[in-house]
């Protein structure tokens, strides 16, 4: 039950109070004051007030005529601090496991750096002991080749898709070769009879339609089939990188630094697992 329920429920019941139980209505009345002063502050001393008030009340004299309403009242009043105190006391709990929560994945991000430096130094000590075999050297320059390749193709790209946004503005500027091109002109999807195709033809030739019509559908041909080629080239880099990394992986082991390679992987985990814990609290 909320607050703001219980209150709703306080209030309505002391409107009830007769007018003469009048004592027993202000130690109530008092008493739901001193709740929302608790509310308001949450200081310790109000709710040792209202608990000694609410107690007096209980016990005076005036008890034997409290009307039901005051009963109710009072018994909300103590179901809310039942349900302040379990919250509260929940409150501190989730604290304390968010805080435990975050320093291990504070203590797991650093240990993760720190294996990966690690892990870093190996693999360069490793990579420079294979650059003096021929083999090796044959596969690292691959692998530079195939970087290289996939960053121009992926620069190329972008290149033509800002070409296509900007010089595409022109020609739909143009009303008279967008309608052309909306009715497919010059195209077996033009689906004109004799007469449109004689104007059709007419407003082509005055505006050089042809011409603009095949660069503008390689304004947007273009970027496709460079995205395709850039998705081929990524696909072929990955397969190789794949490979040569199982290759690399092996000399690693042979060099000792396959164990920091398994805690890194292992750390990824924790740290992982450790950032899901975090977000639940």
């Amino acid at each position: 039950m909320r607050a703001a329920e219980i209150m709703a429920r306080i209030v309505a019941a002391l409107k009830r109070v007769g007018t003469e139980e009048t004592a027993a209505a202000e130690g109530v009345e008092q008493a739901r004051r001193d709740y929302e002063a608790l509310t308001r502050r949450q200081d310790q001393q109000f709710l040792q007030l209202a608990q000694r008030r609410l107690k007096a009340l209980l016990t005076a004299p005036a008890d034997a005529r409290m009307s039901e309403a005051e009963r109710k009242a009072i018994a909300i009043y103590g179901e809310y601090r039942k349900a302040a105190s379990a919250l509260q006391a929940n409150l501190v709990q989730a604290e304390d496991q968010l805080r435990r929560a975050l320093a291990e994945q504070k203590e797991s991000a650093e240990r993760l750096a720190s294996l990966e430096r690690e892990s870093a130094t190996r693999r360069e000590a490793t990579r420079r002991r294979l650059s003096a075999l021929a083999e090796w050297r044959a596969l690292f320059a691959k692998e530079e080749e195939l970087s290289g390749k996939v960053m121009s193709a992926a620069a190329h790209l972008a290149e033509s898709e800002r070409n296509r946004d900007e010089l595409s503005r022109r020609y739909q500027a143009d009303a008279l070769f967008m309608y052309l091109n909306r009715r497919h002109y010059g195209t077996p999807q033009y689906p004109g009879g004799w007469f449109s195709r004689w104007g059709d033809g007419l407003v082509a030739r005055l505006i050089r339609y042809e011409r603009a019509r095949r660069n503008y559908e390689m304004l947007h041909t273009l970027p496709v089939e460079l995205g395709r080629r850039l998705k081929e080239m990524r696909e072929e880099q990955a397969r190789f990188k794949s490979g040569m990394e199982g290759r690399f992986r092996e000399e690693l082991e042979r060099d000792g630094g396959g164990a920091v390679e398994t805690m890194c992987e292992a750390e990824r985990t924790r740290r992982e697992r450790l950032k899901s814990k975090v977000q639940s609290c």
